[in-house]
């Protein structure tokens, strides 16, 4: 029998959001070093989120402790979208937001790869069906994957 299929969707990467209004609020372009006086919101899964980006983003010295503490990073974004302060998105978690201009990402450069990666695979039992097929391309078409590029295929 055929083996089973395994197509890479997405690699997850994270990246400080806000809402529109906050960045209006405090005035200015955003810097990464005025973070630091942010509120930081944080979920209680990711709580070194905050840390490792900024270390990616070659800031030095910097202890991220953030101001308010959720259990899941869907009730972060929610807070963030509130304008309650800066959550840090695991992308593509925030992307309908992103689009919606409930929430913006002024850090587009500075990305930080958690190393975690999201994945379907097919069972050996389903590779040749057309409706898994189906399922699987128009996955991909919205992970912004196209079918000869996904890896595994």
């Amino acid at each position: 029998p055929q083996e089973e299929r395994c197509d890479l969707l997405f690699r997850e990467v994270t990246t400080p959001v806000c809402s529109p209004d906050l960045l209006k609020m405090k005035g200015g372009e955003p810097t990464i070093e005025r973070l630091a006086s942010e509120r930081l919101i944080s979920s209680a899964k990711y709580m070194n989120a905050w840390q490792d980006w900024m270390s990616d983003a070659g800031v030095q010295g910097f202890h991220a402790r953030p101001s308010l503490v959720v259990d899941d990073l869907s009730t972060g974004l929610q807070a963030a979208i509130s304008g309650v302060g800066w959550v840090m998105d695991m992308t593509p978690l925030a992307s309908w937001y992103k689009g919606q201009g409930a929430l913006v990402a002024p850090f587009k450069g500075v990305l930080h790869e958690t190393g975690y990666s999201y994945y379907l695979v097919i069972s050996r039992h389903c590779v040749n069906r057309e409706d898994a097929l189906v399922f699987r391309d128009w996955l991909l078409k919205q992970c912004g994957r196209e079918e000869d590029e996904a890896p595994g295929g």
